[in-house]
């Protein structure tokens, strides 16, 4: 059970600490995008131009969105086996007072 222990310990801290950098890297996206937008107002571009820019800037932040979400699915898998291997170590222990007065 020790060792089932020691090794959803450090499971559940990478878990939270790339679920941080992901929140992080989505915040830098979304800042990116607010000030492409801003600037695409005023910018000296053809409308085309502009309009490509943000099909790829829309196309960027999907594939980051569907790349975040596979890997949120992943690290879960791993603190869930992780914690299963840990039920699996643990005897199960039932304290009935009907169980001692069935054996006497």
């Amino acid at each position: 059970r020790a060792a089932a222990e020691r090794r959803r310990a450090p499971r559940r801290r990478e878990r939270k600490r790339q679920t941080l950098a992901m929140r992080e890297q989505q915040q830098r996206q979304e800042r990116r995008q607010a000030s492409g937008r801003r600037e695409g107002k005023t910018a000296n571009q053809a409308k085309i131009l502009l309009g490509g820019f943000r099909e790829r800037s829309e196309v960027s932040a999907g594939k980051l969105r569907n790349a975040h979400q596979a890997e949120r699915e992943r690290l879960d898998r791993e603190v869930r086996e992780a914690a299963r291997e840990v039920e699996e170590a643990s005897p199960l222990l039932l304290d009935s007072p009907d169980a001692e007065l069935a054996a006497q």
